[in-house]
C-alpha cells in the first residue's frame, strides 16, 4: 500500500515482511534429508549385493569377463599360472606356487595381498583343471574362505576370459561390517584387473613371462 506524506513528496511503499524460517529449522531439514539418501544408498547397497549372491549375507560374489585378444591357449597358459598374478592384480603383493610346475588338481599356491589396509596370506588349491579351458581354486588357509573359476572360451578374433570369485567374510568383523562397500570394492577392483591383463596381454606378441620368485 501506498500512500502520500504531508509534504507532498514522492509516495512511499510499505513492503511486508517476508515470513523468513529460522536458519535452525532448514538445517535440520538439510540434515534429516541427508540422513534419508543415506539409508537409501545402504539399502540399494545391500539389495544388489544380496541379488550377486543369492541372498547370502555373509558372501561377497563378483563374476567379470573381458575380450582379449589373443589366442585361448595363451591366454589360459598365463592366468593359470598364479605366480603371474602379481602383474594383473593390483593388490598382490607376492604369489609362491608351494608345489612344482606346471599347474594341475592340487596344486597349492601361497598369497599374501594387501586388502582394504590389510595384510592377508592365504593359501590356495588348484580343485578343478581342464587344460586350456577352466581352473578353480578354494582357500585351505587364510582369514577369508575364497573360491575362484577362471575360464577361457574362444570367440571371433580372440578370448573371453571370465574371472568369477565367491568369499565368505562372516569371519572378519570389519568386512562382514561392511559388507556392501566391500561388495563394490571388490567389483570395482576385479574389473580393474581384467582390464590390466587386456592391456598385458595385447602388448606382447608372446606370453609375459612370469615375474622371478621372492
Amino acid at each position: 500500500m501506498s500512500h502520500f506524506d504531508n509534504t507532498g513528496s514522492q509516495p512511499s511503499v510499505r513492503i511486508a515482511p517476508r515470513n523468513h524460517q529460522p536458519i535452525g529449522i532448514v538445517s535440520q531439514r538439510y540434515f534429516v534429508a541427508g540422513i534419508f539418501a543415506a539409508l537409501l544408498l545402504v539399502a540399494f547397497l545391500v539389495f544388489a549385493a544380496l541379488r550377486l549372491t543369492d541372498g547370502d549375507p555373509s558372501i561377497v560374489g563378483v563374476k567379470t569377463s573381458v575380450v582379449i585378444l589373443r589366442p585361448p591357449a595363451e591366454v589360459f597358459a598365463f592366468v593359470s599360472n598364479a605366480e603371474n598374478d602379481v602383474r594383473w592384480r593390483s593388490e598382490v603383493i607376492s604369489m609362491k606356487n608351494e608345489t612344482p610346475e606346471p599347474p594341475g588338481t592340487g596344486t597349492r599356491t601361497v598369497e599374501i595381498a594387501k586388502v582394504l589396509g590389510k595384510q592377508l596370506e592365504t593359501t590356495t588349491e588348484i580343485v578343478e583343471f581342464v587344460p586350456a579351458v577352466r581352473m578353480s581354486r578354494r582357500t585351505v588357509s587364510g582369514p577369508t574362505p575364497v573360491s575362484t573359476v577362471r575360464e577361457v572360451v574362444a570367440v571371433e578374433g580372440g578370448t573371453r576370459f571370465t574371472y568369477e570369485l565367491r568369499a565368505d567374510v562372516s569371519a572378519v568383523f570389519v568386512f562382514r561390517l561392511l559388507r556392501p562397500a566391500v561388495q563394490w570394492w571388490t567389483q570395482r577392483k576385479i574389473e580393474g584387473y581384467m582390464a590390466t591383463l587386456k592391456q598385458l596381454m595385447e602388448a606382447s606378441t608372446t606370453v609375459p613371462t612370469p615375474m622371478p620368485k621372492r
